[in-house]
């Protein structure tokens, strides 16, 4: 991978992943059965689902325009 490819990828990712996994940790509390907000697992992965898709969605669209604009 091109290094700018790299980059423009990197600055999102550098502040979306610390969002995931702190979203991850309090929704899937395994101590209390329902994460700190109480909801229940159907809507918990709901939630997780969306912010992987962002995740992959928008790391696949910001390497894809980054690699297409050199």
């Amino acid at each position: 991978m091109k290094d700018h490819v790299f980059r423009a990828w990197w600055n999102f990712a550098r502040w979306w992943v610390p969002v995931i996994i702190i979203a991850t940790l309090l929704l899937n509390n395994a101590g209390s059965g329902g994460g700190y907000i109480g909801m229940d697992k159907s809507f918990t992965a709901f939630l997780l689902i969306i912010l992987y898709g962002i995740l992959i969605i928008t790391s696949l669209v910001k390497i894809i325009r980054a690699y297409r604009k050199k």
